[in-house]
């Protein structure tokens, strides 16, 4: 039995329930049929709020981020973020993907299982629309990516990059490979909420591996809206 005949069934039930609590309402048990009455359209109330009026589409089941900097001057990073995402609500059709605040230029954008509808640019925060090749029913998994190129992005002393959690999930890993001949020389990550900037306690690990020196944060309970910082001094 599919969740969507269950479903059906579950508010068919509710339904009679309420329908029984208003017959009964004038007999003796009038709290138990105003109980009946109101645990009744709750539950109404939710399904239908779930599948037709909750604006998130998606949880994240994982979610990886990899920056590659080309060249020691950080003129030329290659971004690449997969996800693996569950679906929330029947026939999802659009997701977007936010890249924070940067220097430089974005360039050669693409998107895997689907195609990029708008991509805009609100307050130096980039937002990248994209549309599935087919919709979703609810409880469906799928795996997707996002790449593009960063054009003179990590040319400074002291850099950074955040990355924002704008749908539920559990796991959020960003990876940062340098140059072996230009290493950070410090780094550290945060986590903000709102205006609230606190240390995180989980710190990035490091490890030389094919000729790259690679700093990894891993960040297994990620908190929904809140923005996640890695920051390095060359």
């Amino acid at each position: 039995m599919s969740k969507n005949t269950i479903e059906y069934i579950s508010i068919f039930s509710s339904i009679i329930s309420l329908i029984s609590g208003l017959i009964t309402i004038n007999d003796n048990n009038i709290y138990l049929s105003i109980s009946l009455i109101l645990i009744s359209l709750i539950f109404i109330l939710y399904i239908f709020y779930r599948n037709y009026y909750n604006p998130i589409n998606f949880s994240t089941l994982k979610e990886s981020i990899e920056l590659n900097i080309e060249d020691e001057k950080g003129e030329l990073v290659k971004y690449k973020k997969n996800i693996l995402l569950k679906c929330s609500k029947s026939n999802a059709y659009y997701f977007f993907n936010s890249l924070n605040e940067f220097n430089g230029k974005i360039k050669n954008i693409k998107v895997s299982n689907g195609n990029i509808d708008t991509i805009t640019k609100n307050n130096g925060i980039y937002l990248i629309m994209s549309k599935l090749e087919a919709p979703l029913k609810r409880g469906e998994i799928l795996e997707r990516s996002i790449e593009c190129e960063f054009i003179n992005c990590f040319i400074n002393e002291k850099e950074f990059w955040s990355s924002t959690k704008n749908y539920p999930g559990t796991h959020l890993e960003i990876k940062i490979c340098f140059p072996i001949n230009r290493t950070p020389k410090t780094f550290s990550s945060y986590e903000k909420i709102g205006h609230i900037e606190k240390l995180m306690k989980s710190q990035p690990n490091y490890k030389i591996e094919n000729n790259k020196y690679i700093l990894t944060l891993n960040v297994k309970k990620v908190k929904l809206f809140a923005t996640y910082y890695l920051k390095w001094e060359w």
